[in-house]
């Protein structure tokens, strides 16, 4: 797959993943997505000028579907990303 989140033919399957966010000491936020079946490859992680961090991506599955998700989180102020 050459672009997370990209089209490929067949069904699409809309992903709402689970989020995790939790401190991990006193300067520090830790935020995990659980995402079943994709790899690093098939995820894109941004942040804005605005303080929101978007991760999205995409993956093939059975039968020529294909499986997507974007989740946008709100960064605390006191966050330096």
């Amino acid at each position: 797959m050459d672009v997370p989140g990209g089209r490929a033919y067949g069904e699409e399957e809309e992903l709402d993943p689970a989020v995790e966010w939790r401190q991990a000491g006193d300067d520090q936020d830790v935020v995990e997505l659980r995402l079943p079946g994709f790899r690093k490859e098939h995820v894109r992680v941004q942040v804005d000028n605005y303080g929101v961090l978007r991760v999205t991506g995409g993956r093939p599955a059975r039968g020529g579907r294909w499986i997507r998700f974007t989740k946008d989180l709100r960064l605390p102020d006191n966050c330096d990303a």
